[in-house]
């Protein structure tokens, strides 16, 4: 009999460390009181800890990681504070010359537990695949040598879709990162490039536009968006009663969150059945959102008809629909799917000509073959490639280049590096320090 209790009362003991363990890091990573930010400047690092970067949230990864809180900026314009996660290459050394990516997350959720500080880390938590999935791409800019910093760009509150709010986070997490001794970087003469995908990329849209009057200082030298949700209203146009229907209800969720107005004016007029849904957005990851509101018509939601059409919905939809008429300071590559089932692409080709117009540097693709979710991968080859050459100094092509293509990724170029990107990732999953040079040629 003692024999065969010792070891479950071994097996017991393992559990419940690991478990302890796994509660020290599972805690959402905004849940303590932020300091107060008020009178700090933008960017300002308020405190920093050393993290563990995990595949999966599962298997640890051979990176140099921290986590920091920072000052940034609301969608109202006040003080308030993010967190950003800072990656190096292993082994990496300070490096006045090493460039900078900010990479915004398409998390796309309301709760902190959804948010990249918290999925990036390993704490055995599956509730934002889309987060962990984009390791692949953090880790394939961490192998090119550069630093990378993953704001958690919804802010402490989840303000999705609330652009101002992703821009000034993203920029702010930018000069936090340049600043932050460990990085070793060259404070705002780093060499800088923004990447975003979907959601991510109405953030990266907006730090293009806001950088200007908001952080002039940077040296930001790209930004690659792709699948861009120009305009949100066409988008819940798109998706409402279709399998995506959950995105909007998660967009009113974030929207009301950032707008107290618009929360007002939404509590007034929900239903039991909105307001049950909107309970649950707040609460859980998108994928989540999109089970549970598969079909659904979401102004049923509401007590009146076409409910996002009256003056206050419509006075912040208009706030969030992405600006033609802006000087972006960085040159940009927009990628998009002609055929995409979620964001439409006429609003993009509309946003992109009007910012051509406006005297700006775009690259455009569309590409045919592609829908929203296969080009948030395949796109990467080329955009990340793009964004590659402009850190790595190369200039970019003045004006505009619109082209219509079957794919991006049809190119000898984009194939091989798509490829080497995925197979890179399954070494480095299995152990090998993840940084330049680390793949045989």
């Amino acid at each position: 009999m003692r024999t065969t209790k010792r070891p479950r009362r071994l097996l017991a003991g393992l559990a419940l460390a690991a478990a302890a363990l796994l509660c020290g890091t599972m805690v959402p990573a905004q849940a303590s009181a932020p300091p107060d930010a008020a009178n700090t400047k933008p960017g300002t690092v308020l405190d920093s800890r050393p993290v563990t970067i995990a595949a999966g949230s599962l298997i640890p990864m051979k990176l140099q990681a921290w986590q920091l809180r920072y000052r940034t900026t609301d969608a109202l314009g006040k003080a308030t504070t993010a967190l950003t996660t800072v990656i190096l290459p292993a082994n990496a050394k300070p490096d006045k010359n090493r460039p900078l990516v900010a990479y915004d997350s398409f998390e796309d959720s309301i709760p902190e537990n959804c948010a990249p500080s918290y999925q990036l880390q390993q704490n055995l938590n599956w509730d934002s695949a889309p987060v962990q999935l984009e390791l692949i791409f953090i880790a394939a800019a961490a192998r090119q040598g550069y630093a990378v910093t993953v704001p958690d760009h919804l802010g402490p509150k989840g303000e999705y879709l609330a652009g101002d709010m992703s821009g000034h986070a993203t920029l702010d997490a930018i000069r936090a990162t340049e600043n932050f001794e460990p990085a070793g970087l060259n404070g705002a003469a780093t060499r800088t490039g923004v990447y975003g995908y979907s959601g991510g990329s109405q953030a990266a849209e907006f730090a293009g536009t806001l950088q200007g009057s908001y952080a002039p200082e940077l040296n930001i030298v790209g930004i690659s968006a792709g699948g861009v949700p120009a305009d949100i209203k066409k988008v819940k146009e798109k998706t409402n009663k279709t399998p995506f229907a959950g995105i909007p209800v998660n967009g009113i969720a974030g929207l009301t969150n950032a707008y107290p107005e618009l929360k007002r004016y939404v509590d007034e007029h929900l239903t039991d059945k909105g307001k049950n849904a909107l309970d649950k957005a707040r609460k859980q990851c998108l994928q989540y959102s999109i089970l549970q509101n598969i079909g659904t018509d979401v102004d049923t939601f509401f007590n009146v008809q076409d409910p996002l059409d009256k003056p206050i919905p419509a006075k912040y939809l208009a706030k969030v629909k992405m600006s033609g008429e802006v000087e972006i300071k960085a040159p940009m590559y927009a990628f998009q799917a002609v055929h995409d089932e979620i964001v439409p692409s006429e609003p993009v080709d509309e946003l992109v000509r009007k910012q051509c117009a406006a005297g700006n540097d775009i690259t455009y693709r569309r590409d045919m073959i592609s829908d929203h979710f296969t080009l948030g991968a395949t796109g990467f080859a080329e955009g990340f490639r793009w964004l590659s050459d402009r850190l790595d100094g190369k200039p970019a092509k003045s004006g505009c280049d619109t082209r219509t293509v079957p794919s991006t990724l049809a190119t000898p170029e984009n194939l091989a590096f798509f490829g080497k990107t995925l197979i890179d990732s399954l070494i480095d999953v299995a152990g090998r320090p993840v940084g330049p040079g680390s793949f045989p040629k």
